[in-house]
C-alpha cells in the first residue's frame, strides 16, 4: 500500500460507497453490538502489511465533531452522494449507527483487490438483503457456514460481502481476500498477535489509526507503482490519534534502517515543518494558512537511535477552526 495522511473524507468514502462505485465498499447489516473502542488483533491476519483504523465512536465523541464532520463531508459532493446511497441501501444512518471502520491488506503493491473492509455498525440485515434481491445480477455462495454476496459493480469490479458475526461486515473486491479474512475471523486461520510491529502503537481510546510494515517492498517494484526511494530505509512505521485534555494528540513512530537514516527523515521532516510556518506569516496569507501554521509550530519532530519521533498535541480548538472554514462556515 502507498499510503498518504488518511483524511476522514477518504474512510468514508472508501467504507460509504457501496455497490454502485467498483471500489472497496461496506455493507452493513445486522442488529446493535456494543461500541468498540480499540482496534482488534482477532481481525486481522498475520500476513496482513498494512492497515487504516477510524473509530467514528471516538471521533463523535470529540467536541462539535459530529456537526462539523457532516458539513465537512457535505462539502465534498462524491463524499456526500456515496453516504447518500450507502444510507438507502443500509437502512441506517452515518455517522449515529457507525462504531469503526478497519481497512487491512496483505500485499504492498496497491491495486491487485488485496484489501478488505471490515466494519462495525448497527443496521437491519433484511432490509439490506431485500435491498440485494432486487437485482437479479446479485448471487450468493455460502462459505464456512456464512453467506457472501457477489454484487457485480461498474467497470467490471465485482464485490464480495458478508457478515460472519453479528454487527460485523466484510467487503472486498477479491473472493479470496474475502475467505481469508473469513477464516481469520473464525478462528480457522492464525491471527496478529497484539505485540507485532503493526500494532506497535494501537491504544485504548485511539480515533486514528495508521501502519504500515511494508514500504521498503514498494521500493523495490517497477512501473506506475513503484515507491519513492527513501521508504527502502523504512522498516516499518506507525501513526496514531487520540483525544487527551482537550487536544488531538498524535504520536508516530518511523523505525528506520540505520541511524543516519532516522536523523536524515527527522531533518527533512523539520524542513517542511519549517515551510509550513513560513507560509503562515507572509503577508498575502490567507486565515487557513495562517492556522496551520499556528497548529504546526507544535509539531516535535526527533530521531532516537533508528527511530524518527513524532508528537503533536494538535489544539482541539484550532482543528475545529480548520474544519469549519473547510465546511464553508466561518471559524
Amino acid at each position: 500500500m502507498l499510503w498518504k495522511p488518511a483524511t476522514l473524507s477518504l474512510i468514508v468514502a472508501v467504507a460509504g460507497a457501496m455497490l454502485y462505485t467498483g471500489r472497496p465498499a461496506a455493507v452493513f447489516g445486522a442488529a446493535a453490538i456494543p461500541s468498540i473502542r480499540v482496534l482488534n488483533p482477532a481481525q486481522i491476519a498475520t500476513s496482513a502489511k498494512w492497515v487504516i483504523y477510524w473509530n467514528v465512536d471516538n471521533t463523535m465523541a470529540l467536541p462539535d465533531a459530529g456537526e462539523l464532520l457532516i458539513r465537512y463531508l457535505n462539502s465534498h459532493p462524491g463524499v456526500k452522494m456515496a453516504i447518500h446511497r450507502a444510507e438507502v441501501i443500509i437502512g441506517n444512518r452515518f455517522p449515529d449507527d457507525f462504531h469503526d471502520v478497519l481497512i487491512t491488506g496483505t500485499n504492498a503493491r496497491p491495486g491487485q483487490g488485496r484489501g478488505v473492509v471490515v466494519i462495525h455498525a448497527i443496521a437491519s440485515q433484511e432490509h439490506i438483503n431485500g435491498i440485494l434481491s432486487l437485482n437479479s445480477s446479485n448471487t450468493t455462495i455460502t462459505v464456512s457456514k456464512t453467506s457472501v454476496h457477489i454484487i457485480p459493480g461498474k467497470h467490471g469490479h465485482t464485490i464480495f460481502e458478508a457478515s460472519p458475526i453479528q454487527g460485523t461486515f466484510l467487503v472486498a473486491r477479491s473472493e479470496k481476500s474475502l475467505v481469508d479474512e473469513l477464516k481469520v475471523i473464525n478462528g480457522q486461520a492464525p491471527a496478529m498477535k497484539a505485540n507485532s510491529p503493526l500494532l506497535a502503537g494501537v491504544a485504548n481510546g485511539s480515533i486514528f489509526y495508521v501502519a504500515d510494515t511494508a514500504l521498503a517492498q514498494l521500493a523495490k517494484l517497477q512501473g506506475p507503482h513503484r515507491g519513492q526511494v527513501w521508504m527502502s530505509h523504512v522498516r516499518y512505521l506507525w501513526l496514531a490519534a487520540r483525544k487527551k485534555n482537550g487536544t488531538l494528540e498524535w504520536i508516530g513512530r518511523i523505525h528506520t534502517q540505520t541511524a543516519t537514516a532516522a536523523v536524515l527523515m527527522a531533518r527533512g521532516a523539520r524542513g517542511i515543518q519549517s515551510m509550513m510556518e513560513l507560509s503562515g506569516t507572509s503577508a498575502n496569507a490567507t486565515p487557513r494558512q495562517r492556522i496551520i501554521a499556528a497548529m504546526v509550530k507544535d509539531l516535535n519532530i526527533r530521531a532516537a537511535g533508528t527511530t524518527v519521533r513524532l508528537h503533536w498535541a494538535l489544539s482541539l480548538k484550532s482543528l475545529l477552526a480548520v474544519l469549519r472554514q473547510n465546511a464553508g462556515t466561518r471559524p
